[in-house]
């Protein structure tokens, strides 16, 4: 087998394994921020893994066979070979498609961070920087930069939900998450495995951010809200602009 697709082999093993024990044992625990640390783990460990190899003692070749091998006479024969291999085909596929959803990542980016930034009112407040956009799919967050509406006011009880909602995301790094996942993701497209986790984290970091909202013990709130993120449709960034409650 081709060392490549050895590896790729191993790779989608061992992350179908990591992904199993989760689903099995830890499904049922999303609340728990281990769970956050697991996939990524996970993920971390699906790559640096199969690359490891344990080096076996390889038997003794007898001296006479090697030394009757290497004076044979060798016959070269000449073969036309085509411009691109199958191989260089699956290489070159491979490689669009990762340039394909490293550009729609970058575009994203762009329109969600870059561009309302720019557009917007910037304000400084202690080390958060608050863009006040009339983006659609504001508020969000993306690291220390919290993506406002002007006509969301963070005074009411809603307003105060979704403003430590976005600043637990700040606090606990979750963009961080967000963007190795989708990086990783550029380069092992072709691992479903991956998808699932990251779709995984993505759910966890909102169960995880709605329970730190509800600071006033509201059960009835906290259900509605967890239920929101249960039935969440992802799109590609960031928070906010990648989970859509419907």
């Amino acid at each position: 087998m081709h060392p490549i697709l050895q590896y790729l082999f191993k790779m989608l093993l061992c992350s179908g394994i990591l992904y199993g024990y989760y689903r099995v044992v830890l499904y049922n625990e999303r609340f728990h921020q281990w769970n956050r640390f697991y996939l990524l783990a996970a993920m971390v460990l699906s790559i640096v893994v199969p690359l490891l190899e344990i080096p076996l003692m390889a038997e003794k070749q007898s001296a006479g066979i090697i030394y009757l091998i290497e004076t044979m006479p060798a016959t070269i024969v000449a073969k036309a070979t085509p411009l691109f291999s199958t191989e260089d085909v699956v290489y070159l596929s491979a490689g669009l498609v990762s340039v394909f959803i490293f550009l729609k990542l970058m575009w994203g980016l762009y329109k969600t961070v870059y561009s309302p930034y720019q557009q917007g009112d910037v304000s400084a407040h202690e080390d958060i920087s608050v863009i006040i956009t009339e983006t659609p799919a504001a508020p969000y967050s993306f690291f220390r930069w919290l993506f406002w509406r002007s006509d969301l006011s963070p005074e009411t009880t809603h307003g105060k939900r979704i403003l430590e909602h976005e600043l637990t995301h700040i606090r606990e790094k979750h963009s961080a998450d967000k963007l190795f996942t989708e990086l990783l993701l550029v380069a092992f497209w072709c691992n479903p495995f991956f998808w699932m986790i990251r779709k995984e984290l993505y759910v966890i970091h909102e169960f995880l951010a709605d329970r730190k909202a509800i600071t006033d013990n509201n059960g009835a709130a906290f259900a509605h809200m967890a239920q929101g993120a249960a039935a969440c449709v992802l799109l590609l960034w960031p928070e906010s602009a990648q989970i859509k409650r419907l």
